[in-house]
């Protein structure tokens, strides 16, 4: 563990900040398995070790919306289970989590309360950017997982696989075309997209505007595009923003490079 400074200027041993970037899950053809990380926004968690053999909670930022129980939060629910799996219940923690995620908004605000436990990690061309919306409106991922397809054909599945295959490629290879042409869901995006007003407009807009892609992300209702640029990454966040709030609907708009990063201590 790391340590971050008390209040009175001296290094606390006990205690460490970490800070968890937002991600763009799937990558549009990826579902569940693929995804990037970004650099903006991002969560911070403390984490500060005591005698008291007991775990506790406090939120900030989420507006008083996420679960105060320790079990049913993610983040104090990790470590209890750390303290549980390490043998180390006679100790207890203090959890802090400040959440500066919009809360279901697709861009992983329940992930990046804790860690993915296996990843790897691919090259891909540094220069891309990313435009994220995320309109104000309330898709939350367990009733977005509801409304999928628990069968798919054959030639769905073929056609799903090659596209995965491709993008994996592409990202090896930095081929901003291949990743492009590889950006494509005929199993989850025809369906999520009933959920999000406008997206078929917004889409014909980023790719008119010169995105390499376009998709959810996550389980939505945020919408990115991947750029060959960072200027083309606010040109398309703007003006998705203006569409959305042209059919009454507030969004907020973020611009991020990939980040090879991912959590860090502070």
């Amino acid at each position: 563990m790391g340590t971050s400074s008390s209040p009175s200027g001296k290094n606390d041993e006990r205690s460490v900040t970490v800070t968890a970037p937002g991600t763009v899950a799937n990558i549009v053809c990826g579902y569940d398995v693929m995804g990037l990380a970004l650099h903006e926004p991002c969560d911070e968690v403390t984490v500060t070790l005591n005698d008291s053999g007991r775990v506790t909670l406090e939120i900030t930022g989420d507006g008083g919306l996420l679960p105060t129980d320790i079990d049913s939060n993610v983040a104090s629910a990790m470590v209890k289970l750390f303290l549980e799996r390490t043998d180390r219940t006679n100790l207890g923690a203090h959890v802090h989590l400040r959440k500066n995620m919009p809360l279901n908004s697709g861009m992983g605000s329940s992930s990046a309360s804790t860690v993915p436990l296996d990843a790897v990690e691919l090259p891909y061309p540094e220069h891309l950017h990313l435009a994220l919306v995320h309109p104000h409106i309330d898709v939350p991922t367990r009733e977005s997982r509801k409304i999928l397809k628990s069968r798919i054909s054959i030639p769905e599945a073929v056609t799903q696989w090659g596209n995965v295959a491709g993008l994996v490629a592409g990202f090896c290879k930095k081929d901003t075309a291949l990743i492009g042409r590889s950006m494509t869901d005929v199993i989850f995006e025809p369906v999520r997209s009933m959920l999000i007003p406008g997206f078929y407009e917004m889409k014909i807009k980023a790719m008119e505007l010169g995105a390499v892609g376009f998709g959810i992300s996550g389980s939505g209702p945020s919408v990115f595009a991947l750029c060959e640029s960072e200027a083309d990454a606010v040109k398309i966040a703007e003006a998705l923003t203006d569409f959305l709030n042209s059919i009454g609907i507030d969004a907020d708009k973020f611009k991020s490079g990939i980040n090879a990063e991912g959590a860090r201590i502070l």
